[in-house]
């Protein structure tokens, strides 16, 4: 069922990116008219030094040694910026679970030079800038490690990323106005690792936006539950993007693709892209563009997905390859009964190529409409 075609797909972006350069805190100061001024409570100490607890956490930065250890307790108010190795750990009190870093609405909470940057049982919120492509929370062209963290509720993007990111435990991002996470490779080739039970969710643009970049999802790590009005849960730009063990894309609702794939896209193990809705284009669980490529291995799959046109699992004018035990299941093309739209399973126009896939075999059970469901798997329109 190889078959090569030309179809309709996303028109590449080009973003204004700002990365030779850390921003400033000041330099994109918004502050929501209004808002509650938060109250600084801060507590902070060198563990190593066996330093007494102070009130100016970036004070204790500036004093601290390479490879320090600095506790964190109550809510530190301000913007904050390392550029030596060090460790951060919040400590729990009675009233707050973990240590806040707070931007008060001013700018970037934290930013993190070229160092190896380990934060712990943190919360990072309360910032504010003013381009969706840049981060609120953090700004990190570092070695950054975050353990156990919550960055939630900045204005802007979650987390700015130009190095090597690592989310572990069960850190989260979440609640942020643009993208979870902005990896941004127009100087380097910036890499984003989510292990264990990390997840990037319920914020109000991308989930995470890989440009030029590398992303990887192991684990039970998730993006999900993204609500975005410009694209798609992961949009992959001429990077590689990858989900191994039971990682997951779920439940996003956009107007464009769960996954928008320009680039290589790879689903090993248990992984699965499920339960995503499109609002207003193809692939309602993976866009996949003519310059791009898909492979799906061992039992990965795609599942319950749903779109408003066509490719409800995925709409491919580009390669598709299914191999072992992937399947593309349960999936519905035009959601809406509006005539328009089929491959409930899979659609590829005339420029895709379909390798392995059959229909009612690994791609089944998927549907076109809802009101009088059609058993609609894969569609492929004739083609010269």
């Amino acid at each position: 069922m190889d078959r090569i075609t030309r179809g309709d797909h996303p028109t590449r972006r080009t973003v204004p990116l700002a990365v030779a350069l850390l921003l400033t805190a000041a330099a994109f100061a918004v502050r929501t008219p209004g808002s509650i001024a938060a109250v600084n409570s801060c507590r902070a100490r060198d563990v190593t030094q066996d330093s007494a607890w102070g009130s100016d956490l970036q004070a204790v930065i500036r004093a601290a040694t390479t490879g320090d250890v600095v506790a964190v307790k109550f809510v530190c108010v301000g913007n904050f910026k390392i550029a030596k190795d060090l460790t951060l750990i919040g400590k729990p009190t009675a009233d707050l679970p973990r240590g806040v870093l707070n931007g008060d609405g001013h700018g970037q909470v934290l930013v993190v030079g070229r160092a190896h940057v380990t934060l712990e049982n943190l919360k990072i919120t309360g910032g504010a800038v003013a381009d969706w492509n840049l981060a609120g929370g953090v700004t990190t062209e570092g070695t950054l490690v975050l353990k156990d963290m919550a960055v939630k509720g900045n204005a802007g993007g979650g987390i700015y990323n130009t190095g090597t990111l690592t989310l572990a435990g069960s850190s989260t991002v979440s609640h942020n106005s643009a993208a979870g996470i902005h990896q941004d490779g127009s100087t380097t080739v910036p890499s984003l690792t989510m292990n264990g039970t990390s997840s990037v969710t319920s914020n109000g643009g991308y989930g995470i936006f890989n440009y030029y970049a590398l992303t990887t999802l192991n684990d039970s790590s998730t993006v999900s539950r993204n609500v975005t009005d410009v694209f798609a849960g992961i949009y992959n730009f001429d990077g590689t993007l990858t989900l191994n063990d039971s990682a997951s894309v779920t439940d996003n609702v956009g107007t464009q693709a769960a996954v928008v794939n320009v680039g290589t896209f790879t689903m090993n193990g248990s992984s699965s892209v499920s339960g995503n809705t499109t609002t207003n284009s193809w692939g309602g669980g993976i866009y996949n563009a003519s310059s791009a490529n898909i492979a799906m291995n061992d039992s990965s799959s795609v599942t319950g997905n749903a779109t408003v046109r066509s490719g409800g699992g995925i709409r491919t004018d580009g390669v598709l390859t299914m191999n072992g035990l992937s399947s593309v299941t349960d999936n519905t093309a035009d959601s809406d009964d509006n005539g328009v739209g089929g491959g409930g399973g899979i659609k590829v126009p005339c420029s895709g190529t379909l390798i392995g896939a059959v229909d009612g075999g690994n791609v089944t059970d998927n549907h076109r409409g809802t009101t009088s469901p059609v058993v609609d798997n894969v569609a492929i329109p004739p083609c010269p």
